[in-house]
């Protein structure tokens, strides 16, 4: 994936992330989507930061 699908993939996590943190009041529920948005965006944020700026992706390690 590019850069900007990382960077987009963080910023929808984010959304969801104060979304369900929001709703948590009203049904106990949402913070089982708030637990899997969270770490959800922090990979986001960590690939976004790892890729490449030459050609937008990330770099190939290897086996």
């Amino acid at each position: 994936m590019k850069k900007p699908a990382y960077i987009l993939l963080a910023v929808l996590f984010a959304c969801v992330a104060v979304v369900s943190s929001v709703l948590v009041d009203g049904n106990p529920y949402w913070i089982l989507l708030l637990i899997v948005s969270v770490p959800g965006f922090l990979i986001s944020v960590v690939l976004a930061c790892t890729t490449g700026s030459k050609d937008g992706d990330i770099p190939f390690v290897g086996y």
